[in-house]
C-alpha cells in the first residue's frame, strides 16, 4: 500500500514538474516575440510595443496572447470596447444599471460603490483611426453581434441609444418602464455629473498615482478644442477625414 502512494505521489510531483516546465517554455516564447517588436516610449509607461498593429504595454500583450489561446467567449457575454477619454465611465455605468435593472433599482444600486476607472503620438491601445474602424465595419457586418455608440449622439439623445442599448443586451425596456420614467432615472443616475460627485470617484485612486477624478472632465461635446491650437484642430480634422474617407463613418469633432 505505501509503495503504491509513494508511486502515485511521485507520479502526481512529476506531471506538475512537467507542466510548470511547459509554462516557463511558454513565457520564454512570449518574452522572445515582445522582444522583438517594434518599440516606442509611451505617455503611461516605460515602453509600448506594436503588437498586431496596436500599440500595448508587455503585461497587455501577454495577457492577450492568452486570451487569443484559451477564451472563448460564451453567448451572453458582453464586452465594452472604448479608447480612453471617449465616454467609457459613463458607457459602463449605463450598461451595468440598464442591464441590472431588476436587480437594483436606481435608489439602491452599487454603482454608487463601484469604482469604473479605464486605462497620444503613440498611444495605448492605439491607433485610434484602427481600432475604431475595426469595430465599425463588424457593426455593419453583425449588428446582431456589435453595437456601434457615438459619445456624440449619446449626449445628443441619451434616451433613444439607452433603449438601443437595452435591446442590444437582450433586455429591452417595457412599455411600463417607459411609462413609469425608469429610463430617464437611470440617464440621470448615470450621468456625468452624478457620477463625478460619487465618493467613490472623488477620493478613490485607480493606482497610487491615478485618482478616480481625472477620469471626469466637463463631457461636453466639442470641449476637446479648448486645449487645442487652430492649426492642431485643423491638422486633426484632416486627419479625421483622411482615415475615415470611404467607410461612411463621421464624427463631429468640433463644436
Amino acid at each position: 500500500m505505501e509503495n503504491d502512494q509513494t508511486r502515485a505521489t511521485v507520479t502526481t510531483a512529476a506531471a506538475t514538474s512537467s507542466s510548470s516546465s511547459k509554462e516557463a517554455d511558454h513565457d520564454d516564447c512570449h518574452d522572445l516575440l515582445i522582444a522583438s517588436l517594434p518599440k516606442e516610449k509611451g505617455w503611461a509607461f516605460h515602453q509600448l510595443y506594436l503588437y498586431q498593429g496596436f500599440w500595448c504595454p508587455p503585461v497587455h500583450i501577454r495577457e492577450e496572447m492568452a486570451v487569443q489561446q484559451h477564451f472563448l467567449a460564451g453567448q451572453n457575454d458582453i464586452a465594452l470596447a472604448t479608447i480612453p477619454k471617449s465616454g467609457t465611465t459613463w458607457l459602463k455605468a449605463l450598461a451595468f444599471s440598464t442591464l441590472h435593472r431588476q436587480h437594483y433599482t436606481p435608489s439602491r444600486t452599487t454603482l454608487c460603490s463601484l469604482p469604473t476607472p479605464t486605462p497620444s503620438g503613440v498611444f495605448g491601445y492605439g491607433p485610434f483611426w484602427d481600432h475604431v474602424l475595426d469595430y465599425w465595419k463588424e457593426s455593419l457586418e453583425r449588428p446582431q453581434k456589435v453595437l456601434f455608440l457615438k459619445y456624440e449622439d449619446l449626449k445628443e439623445n441619451p434616451i433613444l441609444h439607452m433603449k438601443r442599448l437595452a435591446e442590444f443586451m437582450g433586455v429591452p425596456f417595457s412599455i411600463e418602464e417607459e411609462k413609469e420614467g425608469l429610463i430617464e432615472e437611470i440617464s440621470r443616475l448615470c450621468s456625468i455629473n452624478n457620477l463625478r460627485e460619487l465618493d467613490v470617484n472623488k477620493t478613490g485612486k485607480f493606482v497610487s498615482y491615478f485618482e478616480n477624478k481625472t477620469l471626469f472632465r466637463r463631457g461636453e461635446v466639442g470641449d476637446w478644442v479648448n486645449y487645442l491650437t487652430p492649426d492642431m484642430v485643423d491638422r486633426l480634422d484632416k486627419i479625421m477625414k483622411e482615415k475615415m474617407d470611404g467607410f461612411g463613418l463621421t464624427f463631429k469633432t468640433s463644436l
